[in-house]
C-alpha cells in the first residue's frame, strides 16, 4: 500500500492522524496483494514532481514464489497529467524502462526532488560486487548491496511519459558512500545540491561485519 495525506483538507493535532492518511494499492486494479507485480523494497528511494513519482531501487526479499522484476523495470505513479494533452490518459500506476547502463540494482542512496526543475537525483548508495541483484542480508555475499556506487543517478521528468535517466560519475573529490542525505536547495537558477553525511565503507549495514579499518567508516563532512 502507498500511504498519502492531503494537506489541503484541514484537521487538529489532537486528532487521530493515522485516520487521515489514504491508501492507494500498488497491485493491479488497486486491490489485492501487488505480489511480484509491484513487490516491496527496503531502502528504495521515491523520486517526484508535482505529478507523478518513481519509485527506485532498494532491496528484494529473496523467494521462489513468484518471478522478480526485470533488472531495467522501475514503477510509476502518475496523478495528474501534465505538457500535451494525453487522449488515452488516467491516474494510477505503470511500469517503466530504465535506459542501457542503469539498473534498479542500488540501494542506501540519498535521493532528493527539484520539482520546480522537473528532476531529481539519487546520489551514491550501494550495489553487490558484480553490480546484479541485490537482496536483504544474507550469507550469499554476492547478493549483498556493499560496494558503494561513485554515480549520481538524475532523472528528468520535463516530458511525460519521455522522462529521461542518466549516470553522471562523481567528481574525484567526492567520495563514493552509504546512506548519505541529500538535500535541493532552491537558490541560484536552477538550485544547488547538497550532500550530508554517510559513510565510506559499506559494512556499516551488516551487524556480523566490521570494517578492517574503522575510522573510515565514521560520518563524512559535507560535500
Amino acid at each position: 500500500m502507498v500511504y498519502s495525506l492531503n494537506f489541503s483538507q484541514p484537521f487538529k493535532t489532537s486528532q487521530n492522524l493515522t485516520a487521515l492518511f489514504q491508501t492507494t494499492s500498488k497491485a493491479a486494479g488497486g486491490t489485492g496483494s501487488a505480489n511480484n507485480i509491484a513487490p516491496n523494497y527496503h531502502d528504495g528511494a521515491m523520486l517526484a514532481n508535482d505529478a507523478e513519482y518513481f519509485l527506485y531501487g532498494g532491496l528484494l526479499t529473496r523467494t521462489a514464489a513468484f518471478a522478480e522484476p526485470h533488472a531495467d523495470d522501475v514503477l510509476a505513479y502518475q496523478a495528474y497529467q501534465y505538457g500535451p494533452v494525453k487522449e488515452s490518459w488516467h491516474p494510477g500506476f505503470l511500469t517503466a524502462r530504465l535506459p542501457s547502463g542503469i539498473t534498479r540494482y542500488l540501494a542506501f542512496g540519498g535521493a532528493a526532488n527539484a520539482p520546480s526543475e522537473q528532476k531529481a537525483f539519487y546520489f551514491g548508495g550501494l550495489k553487490s560486487p558484480s553490480a546484479g541483484p541485490i537482496y536483504d542480508v544474507s550469507t550469499n555475499a554476492s547478493i549483498n548491496a556493499v560496494n558503494a556506487s561513485e554515480y549520481m543517478l538524475i532523472l528528468d521528468m520535463s516530458t511525460q511519459q519521455q522522462e529521461t535517466w542518466k549516470n553522471v560519475s562523481l567528481p574525484s573529490n567526492i567520495q563514493a558512500r552509504a546512506n548519505p542525505e541529500l538535500v535541493w536547495v532552491p537558490v541560484g537558477s536552477q538550485g544547488i545540491l547538497v550532500a550530508i553525511g554517510g559513510v565510506l565503507l559499506p559494512q556499516w549495514a551488516y551487524s556480523k561485519q566490521q570494517s578492517e579499518n574503522p575510522s573510515l567508516s565514521v560520518s563524512v563532512p559535507r560535500s
